[in-house]
């Protein structure tokens, strides 16, 4: 069965790439130089695992989206309620909210998608034909 893009993979692949964008964005703001390089880092693979969900949605690539998506939300709920490690809780983060948002979105959008192939994989196995 080949994965196919769906409207939701798409919303989803873009919420992961808004993703990217806050974490590079994040990093701007961070003075520890090997913090920094690990956020990049981390940026990068995000917007690759955007590029992976937006070009095929495949399980990994939903995986791997899920994961971040989780990430962000736990962190962005973290920086907004009780602060980071070393850090002072900042409630009103725009950075924090508008990636609590995006992973929220993600997640509505990779439930859709799962949806969608299931349904798509259940309509091919009805049709198929047999001697």
């Amino acid at each position: 069965m080949h994965p196919h893009r769906t409207a939701a993979s798409v919303v989803a692949a873009v919420a992961t790439a808004v993703q990217a964008v806050l974490l590079l964005a994040w990093s701007v703001r961070i003075t520890t130089p090997s913090l920094t390089s690990g956020v990049v880092g981390l940026a990068l693979v995000t917007a690759s695992v955007a590029l992976a969900l937006a070009w095929r949605s495949t399980f990994e690539a939903r995986l791997a989206a899920l994961l971040i998506a989780a990430y962000a939300l736990i962190s962005g709920l973290l920086v907004m309620t009780i602060g980071l490690p070393t850090m002072p809780p900042d409630p009103v983060d725009p950075v924090a909210l508008v990636s609590v948002v995006a992973a929220a979105a993600g997640f509505a959008a990779l439930e859709l998608d799962r949806r969608a192939q299931a349904r798509r994989a259940t309509l091919r196995r009805a049709q198929r034909t047999y001697a």
